[in-house]
């Protein structure tokens, strides 16, 4: 957001929070099925306890979404404003960090249940995911300062 020319940025903030929503809204709902239908599946033991902290790690995700980041987003489709922008990269490092716990959480939970190569997909998968975020993070946090 920080590379968008500021006469364009009213335009780009609309149409990104519009087709994000359309991209987040049903990952989000999948994703919060996945976390329930482990815990009805792992109910015992060490499994148990995986799947209920999955289950915290998506409560925080939502929490900081619905009461941080879309608010973020919302005041930002009335102007630019650098402080938001970088206020905004700061705050997603709090999902960033519960959906990297809950990938260590699959993680363990899929070397439990299903087998050692399955379990590595998943943490490749999610290794070139966030890796990928990283260098962007990074650029946008060295601008807004």
């Amino acid at each position: 957001m920080h590379h968008v020319e500021t006469s364009n940025f009213l335009e780009f903030e609309h149409l990104h929070c519009v087709r994000i929503e359309k991209i987040v809204a049903p990952a989000m709902l999948l994703e919060a099925v996945c976390v329930f239908l482990l815990l009805l599946y792992c109910q015992t033991g060490f499994e148990s306890f995986l799947a209920f902290s999955g289950l915290l790690c998506l409560a925080i995700i939502w929490w900081s979404t619905f009461t941080i980041q879309m608010p973020i987003h919302k005041k930002l489709e009335l102007g630019r404003d650098v402080k938001l922008l970088a206020q905004l990269v700061r705050t997603n490092w709090i999902r960033t960090f519960a959906w990297s716990v809950r990938a260590v959480i699959a993680f363990a939970l899929a070397w439990q249940k299903a087998s050692v190569p399955i379990a590595g997909i998943l943490l490749v998968a999610h290794l070139v995911c966030f890796t990928s975020m990283l260098p962007k993070a990074a650029g946008l946090l060295e601008e807004s300062a």
